[in-house]
């Protein structure tokens, strides 16, 4: 915070009438606009830093993310048959006239029973990590776009400014030739007059 603080100070005092007309290129205070050209150049450079470790850090939890997904959906097609399964057992266990038959049947259908319950909790608690990592990933994406967006308006400013200096480079060296000049022809006026 306080770098940007004072980029917009060094901003206010190195251009003046800079925010009405970028187009103008008004003459700038060199010094200042190449010190904020070097604190913009150094916030990109942070900037880009940052973007790229947050982009590898999405890719890297949608992997993630992406696993989670599959292996909750692996989970389903053994969650089914267990679930037929179960079906079968509760039906055999209540037609069965046979009373270890029917022990047999209810001790599977309490087993397979805990088995959907830990299907069920497995498949919810990869879900709940999934849903978890994709906002962790949108929350990374989100922080790029932040960050690629300041870049953008640094790189502009820096543009702009670049050529304010070069503008007034330009007509700093024009002043120098015309007052260069100026000399010549007061040194010759002088000795004309004498």
């Amino acid at each position: 915070m306080k770098l940007l603080a004072a980029a917009g100070l060094l901003v206010l005092s190195a251009v003046s009438g800079f925010g009405q007309d970028k187009s103008a290129f008004p003459y700038v205070d060199m010094a200042k606009a190449q010190a904020l050209i070097d604190v913009m150049t150094k916030e990109n450079e942070t900037l880009k830093a940052d973007a790229d470790r947050l982009r590898a850090e999405a890719a890297d939890l949608t992997a993630k993310m992406t696993g989670s997904q599959k292996g909750a959906a692996d989970l389903v097609p053994l969650w089914n048959a267990v679930k037929a399964r179960y079906g079968e057992l509760a039906t055999l266990g209540a037609e069965a006239v046979d009373r270890d038959l029917k022990s047999r049947a209810d001790a599977a259908t309490a087993t397979t029973k805990d088995l959907l319950k830990r299907l069920s909790a497995r498949m919810d608690e990869l879900g709940v990590q999934a849903a978890s990592l994709g906002r962790e990933v949108e929350t990374r994406l989100a922080q790029v776009s932040v960050d690629e967006a300041r870049l953008q308006r640094n790189t502009d400013d820096i543009i702009i400014l670049q050529a304010t200096i070069a503008r007034t480079k330009a007509q700093q060296g024009r002043l120098e030739t015309v007052l260069a000049d100026l000399s010549t022809l007061s040194a010759q006026a002088d000795a004309a007059l004498k």
